[in-house]
């Protein structure tokens, strides 16, 4: 290095070059999926449709009827729902109501309540079979997911005469602020610390930037 020569570039270039950023990529966003407690002739009604999956995951197990596949047509969440149980039943879901939504890994499930006739018939692609179940005994079945669940506080909130959630009409998107829950960013974080500094000519290890995490 000659005399007199300015140190700051140089070094922050010889940090970067030493420590080469590493990308880390976020975890996969959550599916969204739509879900439902589906009775017998009217809304009234305490019996209550289950399907037997005929693929995996789950294959072999009942659950209630519902899926994903339906949003990539409509983003609306009960015209969703209504699809789904069309594709499954071949019928759509009359009057969906939502009354709340669930979180297993990798899902947001939104749940609704709805009818179809007493006749539905499976699409065997995705259902070996269907069969009605008293609202009781349908909850006492190891349902695939989070089935139980769902029937359980369908059961215990919506038969009780309690009002449920409301859901928009129409939906683009639903944001989760949960810091760090579904994705821990923290290493993510500090690697920007790090490369913001380097463009501004400045010299920051990886190791100093993981300090300054949580100080923003």
């Amino acid at each position: 290095m000659k005399e007199g020569e300015d140190t700051t570039t140089t070094t922050a270039a010889a940090t970067a070059t030493a420590t080469p950023l590493r990308r880390v990529p976020l975890a996969t966003s959550p599916a969204l999926v739509t879900v439902a407690v589906v009775h017998e002739g009217c809304s009234a009604s305490r019996r209550v449709l289950l399907c037997r999956r005929a693929r995996d995951p789950c294959c072999g197990r009942w659950s209630l009827v519902g899926g994903c596949g339906a949003f990539k047509d409509d983003n609306d969440p009960a015209a969703a729902v209504a699809l789904e149980v069309l594709c499954d039943t071949g019928e759509p879901l009359r009057d969906p109501t939502f009354f709340n939504y669930f979180y297993v890994p990798g899902q947001v499930l939104l749940a609704f309540s709805g009818w179809v006739s007493s006749h539905p018939v499976p699409n065997l692609t995705y259902t070996s079979e269907l069969k009605w179940f008293d609202l009781e005994e349908a909850m006492k079945v190891p349902l695939a997911f989070n089935g139980n669940e769902i029937l359980q506080w369908y059961f215990e909130h919506c038969f009780s005469g309690a009002a449920p959630p409301s859901l928009p009409r129409s939906m683009d998107a639903i944001l989760f602020d949960l810091d760090g829950t579904l994705v821990d960013s923290q290493e993510r974080v500090a690697l920007h610390y790090q490369e913001t500094a380097t463009k501004f000519g400045l010299s920051a290890s990886l190791e100093d930037c993981r300090r300054l995490r949580g100080l923003r």
